[in-house]
């Protein structure tokens, strides 16, 4: 069974695949890009987690800005997230 954190990285790629200039914070990818999907995420460190496996990986870039860091899809690595994607099915 897949962790938390491994199905809520693969709804931020699933969303970010499907909204390719989407940008965010965390917060605001827990509320309105994984909680639509999966309504019960109340992690919000497994969601952080995610998204820092993610940015490691290279394929979610972060942006710091003033006082809050954004986080968006790294188009360079699409062709192989859709890879994963397609190997490792969608949650969603």
């Amino acid at each position: 069974m897949a962790s938390g954190k491994d199905v809520f990285a693969r709804e931020i790629l699933e969303y970010l695949v499907q909204h390719q200039d989407a940008k965010d914070t965390l917060d605001g990818i827990l509320h309105y890009w994984v909680r639509p999907i999966c309504p019960d995420a109340l992690d919000e460190q497994e969601v952080e987690q995610a998204v820092n496996g993610l940015v490691l990986r290279g394929w979610v870039m972060r942006r710091e800005a003033t006082t809050k860091t954004v986080y968006c899809l790294n188009h360079a690595h699409l062709k192989a997230i859709r890879a994963f994607l397609a190997k490792h099915g969608s949650m969603s």
